[in-house]
């Protein structure tokens, strides 16, 4: 058990690292931004977008996600320049 909470809090800390320029909301350590998400998860990345811009992240327990919420840059990034940003398959069924 301690192995393993000290591999996900190293998990975490690289991860912010990579992404430490990307605003976020403060956020609960080991489950990040969980709490925000359990009821009416919609208007919280309304209240997100309004505060922190139209691309921020958020941390689901050890996983981080960049949540983009303007149109156009979704489409430059799922279509228009798909090759220059890396995403999962799971990323592009979405648009289909």
């Amino acid at each position: 058990m301690i192995l393993y909470l000290g591999y996900a809090i190293t998990d975490i800390i690289i991860k912010s690292w990579k992404t430490r320029h990307i605003p976020s909301p403060p956020s609960i350590p080991l489950i990040g931004h969980v709490p925000y998400l359990l009821n009416e998860p919609w208007i919280q990345f309304c209240r997100f977008a309004a505060k922190y811009g139209s691309i921020y992240k958020l941390q689901v327990w050890n996983k981080t996600f960049v949540v983009i919420s303007d149109p156009s840059l979704v489409k430059e990034i799922l279509v228009d320049k798909r090759t220059s940003y890396p995403k999962d398959d799971w990323s592009y069924s979405m648009m289909s």
